[in-house]
């Protein structure tokens, strides 16, 4: 293996971390938790609805805030391109929905894994660690379907390699409403704390 491949190989692990981090946190801010209930948020369902036809168009807003989701394995396998093609929308906007967005970014990490999988594949540990990968790239997907960020993110001017001029979204800059995820770490605290002394 060439110095340039076991490089790559090692600093795929840091940035897929790094990514999921990126991903998971996405619109919060570590530093300073902010009282959310005073921003005004965007969303898409926020967002004015154009007139069909002289009726009022129709509004995809749910019913209510949670509903109960149930996944299996049947579908988006790690190597199947076209089942991670059908998660998104064909249409191109001048605003990207963040789950969208999140999503968008775990394809990219899967094909980028897979690259470097088909370049490293003549390891032992290498069917084990592939299989592993799919059932985290499934569960992470679970996670940003579960929590269906509409936050409408504004595009951006991104080239890709070739200088061909794409519509993007970053996510930064932009308010989510989340979840407080320091509300999960106080109960986690206590509860490993009396799981470690058994009360």
């Amino acid at each position: 293996m060439n110095t340039t491949l076991k490089e790559s190989a090692q600093v795929f692990p840091l940035l897929l971390i790094l990514a999921i981090i990126v991903i998971l946190l996405d619109g919060l801010s570590i530093f300073n938790v902010i009282d959310l209930s005073r921003l005004n948020f965007v969303s898409y369902y926020d967002m004015p609805k154009p007139a069909a036809h002289g009726k009022e168009a129709y509004s995809l807003e749910p019913s209510s805030d949670h509903v109960a989701l149930r996944f299996d394995d049947h579908n988006y396998d790690i190597t199947s391109d076209h089942d991670w093609e059908s998660i998104f929308p064909s249409n191109g906007n001048d605003y990207h929905v963040s789950m969208y967005r999140q999503l968008a970014c775990l394809d990219t990490i899967r094909r980028a894994h897979l690259i470097l999988y088909a370049r490293q594949s003549n390891t032992s540990e290498t069917p084990l660690l592939l299989k592993e990968a799919q059932w985290c790239f499934g569960y992470l997907r679970q996670i940003i379907l579960c929590n269906a960020d509409t936050t409408l993110e504004p595009s951006v001017r991104v080239y890709d390699l070739d200088d061909v001029f794409l519509q993007d979204a970053t996510g930064l800059g932009e308010y989510h409403r989340c979840y407080d995820w320091t509300r999960i770490r106080h109960i986690e605290i206590p509860l490993s704390n009396s799981l470690d002394t058994g009360t």
